[in-house]
């Protein structure tokens, strides 16, 4: 049963375990709700070791893999995430794109040339996303980036 399942899924979370195996086993479970939680759970618990088991399930469109994602991708895992911006519905990306650019792990220079992949996008909710983003950042170099990504779109 659904409940059942999620209320284990609900328990190993709390446990904090260091070997997240059994939560990435449910991302391949039969009800969404359930491959959201599990999705979801990895990316709370910090458990990089499944980032490719949770791209298997973004591909299989479990949506709240791209949050896990976005807080767990490192170096070619990230550029493997944004390949997926405009593939994916532009709101589906976005709690994953907060996750990325609140990360003080990422460089600031691929910070940047992601908000120029969001430029390029040049849609309302780019661009919306953008001024966002902006106001939401310290004065430097990302938020100057978001900034004239913002401007560029009409």
């Amino acid at each position: 049963r659904v409940q059942v399942r999620l209320a284990a899924l609900q328990g190993l979370v709390a446990l904090r375990p260091r070997d997240a195996a059994p939560i990435a086993l449910a991302l391949n479970d039969g009800e969404a709700q359930v491959r959201a939680a599990a999705a979801l759970a990895l990316g709370s618990l910090g458990a990089r070791a499944h980032v490719d088991r949770l791209f298997v399930a973004l591909d299989r469109r479990v949506l709240e893999a791209a949050q896990a994602i976005g807080q767990l991708a490192r170096g070619e895992e990230l550029e493997r995430f944004f390949s997926y911006l405009g593939r994916l519905s532009f709101d589906t990306m976005t709690p994953a794109l907060q996750e990325v650019f609140a990360r003080n792990d990422v460089p600031a220079e691929t910070k940047i040339g992601f908000i120029h992949r969001i430029g390029e996008l040049a849609t309302t909710g780019a661009r919306d996303y953008l001024v966002d983003l902006a106001s939401s950042l310290p004065n430097g170099e990302i938020k100057n980036a978001a900034q004239d990504a913002a401007e560029g779109i009409q």
